[in-house]
């Protein structure tokens, strides 16, 4: 068996490998990244693009991170070796979330955030030490919901003055809050937004503030608050200190050439649909493939179970066929018409339970095996619906606003249809 010397020498003598830490990625993650998704989406990116002549500098991504009073892994430090368990201070064993929603554009602009702090009530004093014409908020789960991202949108048309002849492409990811928000929607309509929903489960890689920014900032966030705890011992990291840190951080990380390499990593702009290598898709290939061999595998599985099923049958009911012999028959045309007269009298009169446990009345196999088929049913060839990743969309157009209006008014007409019935139980 290799050990640990035949490693290292192996190693060596390839000097362009190197050990890495892989990151965790869901199945979803893997499926939702592949050929056919992801040139959908440029497919729309170009087509917004040319159709309404927008300028690299109009194009613009938002999404929102969170943050926590305790950060989330500690800073490495230099320590003497042979040293075990070496700790680090943290406020606390579970932190307060506070989200923080921020965009920028191709060019380099960075929209001032707006963070939304986990609680009841706004107090001034949340505020200090945040960034320069950012906004801070409160909100009871502590991240965003449709009608603070309705807030958002106010804020943002009001620094990038968007207009019908001078329109915006803003990219988002497929929350509900976003996608699903029928005054957002209007409200990018009627001041020339265009919103593009990113393909599904793919903004690790497609979206620009998640390649290239939220990272550093993660990083500038947690030794912002080390620092804090080591200038302040004894003291907590608490919602009043989070917009201060969270102003550091962002300070650090807000330059332009994180957003710009964000933009360019992504293929957004400049647009080029090539930017992943063939081998980035062959995790969804190799996925895709053996979901389809396994649902074919089942339905031959469920056919050759039928099949055999019926074959049993068939050889029961010959079986049946041919061991009746004469005596049988002859029983069955002169004992059985007896038995059946007196039964048919016994039904006609309404026996009693004594003689009803007495009557014995004559099932055939056919019979026998349709009411096993009505209480135990076969199992259905039809194959279960698989779990589709969500396509890239355009939000803003007038098909999509019109069936999201009526599924708002279904859901209205559903309610009010329920109120009537609760009603009309409690009279």
């Amino acid at each position: 068996m290799a050990g640990k010397a035949w490693f290292y020498k192996f190693m060596k003598r390839h000097p362009q490998l190197s050990v890495r830490q892989p990151e965790n990625t869901s199945l979803n993650r893997i499926k939702g990244l592949n050929k056919e998704n992801v040139f959908h989406f440029f497919d729309l990116l170009e087509k917004i693009i040319d159709e309404n002549g927008i300028e690299p500098t109009n194009i613009f991504n938002v999404d929102e991170s969170g943050f926590s009073t305790v950060q989330k892994k500690a800073q490495k430090i230099v320590r003497l070796k042979g040293k075990k368990q070496i700790g680090a201070a943290t406020s606390g064993e579970r932190g307060v979330n506070t989200t923080a929603v921020c965009c920028a554009s191709v060019s380099g602009q960075f929209i001032p955030p707006i963070n939304l702090i986990k609680r009841m009530r706004q107090n001034p004093e949340l505020a200090n030490g945040a960034p320069l014409g950012s906004v801070v908020t409160v909100s009871e789960s502590g991240y965003i919901n449709s009608a603070l991202f309705v807030e958002w949108l106010k804020h943002f048309i009001k620094i990038v003055k968007p207009t019908l002849e001078n329109k915006v492409l803003l990219l988002l990811d497929g929350h509900t809050t976003h996608s699903k928000n029928f005054e957002a929607l209007c409200l990018a309509r009627d001041n020339g937004i265009i919103l593009l929903q990113l393909p599904g489960h793919t903004t690790n890689r497609i979206q620009p503030l998640d390649v290239s920014f939220f990272k550093p900032l993660s990083t500038y966030y947690i030794q912002s608050t080390e620092k804090w705890l080591r200038t302040n011992p004894g003291r907590q990291v608490t919602q009043y200190q989070v917009a201060q840190l969270f102003g550091e951080a962002y300070e650090r990380a807000a330059v332009i050439g994180n957003i710009v390499n964000g933009f360019r990593a992504s293929g957004i702009w400049p647009t080029n649909r090539h930017i992943f290598p063939e081998h980035v898709f062959e995790a969804a290939d190799n996925l895709l493939t053996a979901e389809t061999a396994n649902s074919s595998n089942e339905s031959v599985s469920i056919l050759q179970n039928l099949t055999e099923f019926e074959k049993e049958d068939n050889f029961k009911k010959r079986k049946e066929v041919e061991g009746n012999d004469d005596k049988e028959k002859c029983n069955q045309e002169k004992g059985n018409n007896e038995k059946k007269k007196q039964d048919r009298e016994l039904l006609n009169s309404q026996p009693s339970t004594s003689k009803v446990k007495d009557i014995q009345l004559k099932t055939t196999p056919a019979d026998i095996k349709k009411t096993i088929k009505v209480l135990s049913p076969l199992p259905k060839t039809t194959m279960k619906k698989k779990n589709t990743i969500q396509k890239a969309i355009e939000i803003t157009p007038s098909p999509y606003k019109n069936q999201l209006e009526d599924k708002i008014k279904q859901k209205k007409d559903k309610v009010k249809k329920e109120k009537s019935l609760w009603d009309v139980i409690c009279i």
